[in-house]
């Protein structure tokens, strides 16, 4: 199997946004009722003790501020990464091989074995692939196949990888 894709700011901002999902919505879950309950014992406690309930409402006010900017900014700190030294869409060949995936662009070329790889992702409009727990590489279902296509490389993943 052999396929060729584009990275650009599309592919980079939707793989991120998925990453951040996949990893952390748990994390942002408890994160954002720590944030809501923080909230309202502050306004609970502003008529009884002001003192206290304004160091609430500060924490759950900046700790909503926090949680926004960490979401929001994520996409964008992804996108200065991939195209810091060369601001141009990026193509990607992913060959199939017995033991892993041949990854080659412009820059370099890697060979990944199945054992190297944590996880995988599938969506919709890509899959999210886990060498590393925070840096996943996002192939989106508009690649072209040379030989095979989406539906075998799916297949190939799932017998090759495990899937949380």
């Amino acid at each position: 199997m052999e396929f060729t894709y584009i990275i650009d700011e599309t592919h980079v901002r939707t793989g991120a946004k998925r990453h951040l999902w996949n990893r952390y919505k748990k994390t942002y879950g408890i994160r954002f009722f720590i944030m809501l309950v923080s909230i309202g014992i502050g306004l609970f406690n502003l008529g009884r003790d002001s003192s206290i309930g304004i160091i609430f409402l500060a924490g759950g006010i900046g700790g909503g501020i926090a949680l926004s900017y960490q979401v929001l900014s994520w996409p964008s700190r992804s996108l200065k990464l991939v195209f810091m030294k060369d601001p141009e869409p990026k193509t990607i060949l992913i060959r199939s091989e017995k033991d892993g995936l041949f990854n080659e662009s412009k820059n370099g070329s890697a060979h990944i074995k199945w054992g190297a790889f944590l996880e995988w992702k599938s969506y919709d409009d890509g899959v999210l692939l886990y060498v590393q727990k925070n840096s996943p590489m996002w192939i989106p279902v508009t690649a072209t196949f040379a030989k095979g296509n989406w539906d075998e490389f799916i297949g190939l993943l799932a017998r090759n990888l495990p899937q949380p």
